[in-house]
């Protein structure tokens, strides 16, 4: 082999193997570029689920609040219930009271009817001693043109009117 034949295959080496330094080169600098668009790609998602997991946290600290109010609310009711409760209590022992101090009142108004029986004349004292009072007068103890006494019931007892002249009930 004659030397321009050895430089000629040397040359043709050395700019083949310059060939493949430069395909490695762009290789290397092509796959770099993809890398960092993927990254930028990675990033660019990695921000939007932040925001997106920020805005839920957000919700959810919003439904937290919300929560919150509602069982104070849920309290307060319970308070002001309660508060009615003792109030009806209240009112319904007040109620009682004045129950017992009316069916006192009206026992005292029956006894004194009861002692005003015993002083009429026209009521007949023999069945007061029987626990019974009549209405046995004698024949001259009643007007007939008066008619029936109609402050006394059918056995003769005294009974309390209403204004529209109706019989109370005890």
């Amino acid at each position: 082999m004659e030397t321009s034949q050895i430089v000629w295959i040397i040359v043709a080496v050395v700019v083949l193997l310059i060939i493949i330094g430069l395909i490695a080169f762009f290789a290397k600098k092509r796959n770099k570029a993809k890398l960092h668009e993927r990254q930028e790609a990675d990033r660019a998602k990695a921000a939007e689920v932040r925001q997106s997991a920020q805005a839920t946290a957000l919700g959810a600290r919003e439904r937290e609040a919300e929560a919150h109010r509602v069982q104070v609310e849920a309290e307060q009711a319970d308070i002001e219930a309660e508060r009615a409760r003792m109030e009806a209590d209240r009112m319904r022992q007040q109620a009682d009271e004045r129950k017992a101090d009316a069916q006192g009142i009206r026992d005292e108004s029956q006894e004194q009817l009861r002692k005003a029986d015993e002083l009429d004349p026209d009521v007949n004292t023999d069945d007061k001693r029987k626990g019974g009072r009549g209405n046995d007068r004698g024949a001259g103890d009643r007007d007939e043109n008066r008619g029936p006494d109609l402050n006394r019931d059918d056995e003769g007892r005294h009974v309390a009117r209403d204004a529209d002249g109706d019989q109370r009930r005890p």
